[in-house]
């Protein structure tokens, strides 16, 4: 059954283009869910504020704490009043954010209020929020949605726990698609590279594995090249390059820390030669992200 909440009125025009991408990540920390946890003391909570606030290194208005260029932004950085998007029982996690051109919202997330764990949609529209439970696994085990955005359709790839953890693809414009198969694997992360096809990079067998989306259907794309006997497989990222994708991701050669390392992928060459961005020594490189710029310039 769907619930409808209402949400801020923010108008997207009056957000400066060079903070969309924070404010989308923040957005996706809105999420609220509840469960049976002891009840905090809201005085207690607002001294613990007012004290980090006190040891902060900013001081002044929100504009000293988050600044911005003024060449790119007409309004300061003013952020809305928190809003509770979904009131589940359980314990909602992992949610997955998209902007779509026309200003609506996509949130996608995996939630433990019922057995199995389940896929739950919020989609932001005419001033609220219609939050439904997703039914493209057929019962199964569903976790760790992750969203594309594609003029007005959102691409969303994520875990179906079978016999192994399985990659599903599916499509969003109205109403879902039906659920593709990608391949056998988890820890996904997905672009789009400059010819529109969809790139997920993935750990399978505790491999990285990589596979392509033409438009129609999947198809394993090459191997890395990898040079390292131990791979760290609890992330990866990956971004769209000028020239095609980029990925990192932690490995070691073994009697030493995990180093971050990075290949670069195009059409007509497949994977280059590894450069590695981080050498540890006895310590460990873990979590990338990246983006790109307006260039199309990859920041790790």
């Amino acid at each position: 059954m769907s619930q409808m909440i209402p949400f801020a009125n923010v108008k997207p025009t009056e957000i400066p283009k060079t903070s969309l991408s924070v404010l989308i990540s923040l957005a996706a920390l809105c999420l609220i869910h509840c469960s049976d946890q002891v009840p905090i003391d809201s005085s207690t909570l607002d001294a613990s504020v007012d004290q980090a606030i006190d040891a902060s290194p900013y001081s002044g208005d929100a504009a000293d704490a988050f600044p911005i260029d003024d060449a790119d932004a007409t309004t300061g950085l003013v952020f809305s009043e928190p809003v509770l998007v979904a009131n589940t029982p359980g314990n909602a996690k992992l949610p997955a954010i998209a902007a779509l051109n026309d200003g609506f919202v996509q949130i996608v997330w995996h939630d433990f209020s019922r057995d199995p764990a389940g896929l739950y949609q919020a989609e932001g529209k005419a001033g609220q929020w219609e939050v439904r439970k997703l039914t493209l696994d057929g019962g199964k085990k569903s976790t760790s949605a992750k969203l594309l955005v594609e003029n007005d359709k959102v691409h969303m790839l994520w875990e179906v726990w079978e016999s192994e953890p399985t990659l599903y693809h599916a499509i969003y414009q109205e109403d879902w698609s039906e659920p593709q198969k990608v391949a056998v694997g988890k820890t996904v992360s997905s672009t789009f590279d400059a010819q529109g096809n969809i790139h997920a990079l993935f750990f399978s067998q505790k491999f990285p594995t990589h596979a392509i989306y033409d438009g129609k259907s999947w198809s394993m794309g090459d191997v890395i090249p990898l040079d390292h006997t131990y791979i760290n497989t609890f992330r990866l990222a990956v971004v769209n390059a000028p020239a095609g994708i980029e990925v990192a991701l932690s490995t070691s050669p073994g009697g030493t820390g995990y180093q971050m390392r990075r290949w670069k992928w195009a059409p007509m060459t497949g994977w280059g030669d590894m450069q590695t961005l981080v050498e540890s020594l006895h310590l460990s490189s873990d979590d990338p992200h990246g983006a790109s710029d307006s260039k199309g310039l990859a920041h790790w």
